[in-house]
């Protein structure tokens, strides 16, 4: 049993009309020869255990066997077989099925701007939590500029679609629309980052500037390097969901649930004490 979270698949079941096009790619094409079942979100824990559970007991009893696929949305994908062969096998298949019905985005590295080094200890000043300063990472491509061109491209790329992105990212990113010379670039985000702390009493780890790049802010460098690959793993998503109808974000009462449970406080908690004492790389 192995459970992921590949891109091209949550970019399928993130979707607004991601139920319809499960069933249209996996369950009513003969193709894939594997069968899967679809839960809708339910909240972490217990009570998507209880869910899948009695799923599977009615998936058994039609079916006559288990799912070899198992789509949770809004989460990820769990694959199921007799060997680890047969797991490669289904995955591949899976990726090639929703390949089909998507345009590639071609993703190149940038060059970062001079700018941004001048903005980015500002940001590493406003932005860090109980006095200790933490650490920014700059970050330029292909993908993050296609969203940071204006608001209305930012907006597809303003909340978290899955459990881990509330986890290493929060649920809220700010945008800057201004452009022109640092100083006024950082007169705008000091505003931003002022309301945004009163809003939500806590600091941004995700900031995008428009026309310059991605900002990414945590702890040290290797939890910022995950906060950038989680947000960036968050745009192809968004990107890919197009071809679904589009992207279909987490609710406020799922987020809010997610960012207060126990359980991923002390994973958060636990990754940033094993990454403080070098024990995690990126």
């Amino acid at each position: 049993v192995v459970h992921t979270h590949p891109s091209l698949v949550n970019a399928l079941i993130c979707s607004k009309n991601s139920f319809s096009k499960v069933n249209d790619i996996f369950v009513n094409n003969k193709e894939p020869n594997f069968h899967s079942l679809y839960i809708p979100f339910i909240d972490p824990g217990y009570r998507l255990f209880k869910s899948v559970e009695a799923e599977l007991i009615k998936f058994r009893t039609n079916n006559k066997k288990d799912p070899e696929v198992i789509f949770l949305e809004n989460h990820g994908v769990i694959v199921s077989a007799d060997s680890i062969g047969e797991i490669k096998k289904i995955y591949s298949k899976l990726i090639k099925l929703i390949k089909a019905y998507l345009k590639e985005f071609r993703i190149e590295k940038l060059d970062i701007d001079e700018s941004c080094y001048k903005i980015a200890p500002v940001i590493r000043m406003l932005c860090s939590d109980n006095d200790k300063a933490g650490i920014v990472k700059i970050s330029n491509n292909t993908l993050i500029q296609h969203f940071c061109k204006d608001k209305k491209l930012f907006n597809l790329v303003a909340h978290p679609f899955t459990p881990d992105m509330v986890v290493y990212c929060k649920a809220n990113f700010i945008y800057i629309d201004k452009t022109g010379d640092a100083e006024t670039i950082l007169a705008d985000l000091e505003l931003q980052v002022k309301v945004f702390r009163n809003k939500f009493k806590y600091s941004p780890k995700v900031v995008l500037i428009k026309n310059l790049g991605l900002f990414t802010i945590d702890n040290n460098a290797v939890c910022a390097g995950i906060v950038t690959d989680v947000y960036e793993d968050l745009m192809q998503i968004s990107y890919y969901s197009q071809s679904f109808g589009g992207p279909r974000f987490l609710t406020t009462e799922q987020i809010n649930f997610i960012d207060n449970w126990e359980v991923e406080n002390y994973r958060r908690s636990r990754a940033t004490n094993l990454q403080d004492k070098g024990r995690v790389n990126n």
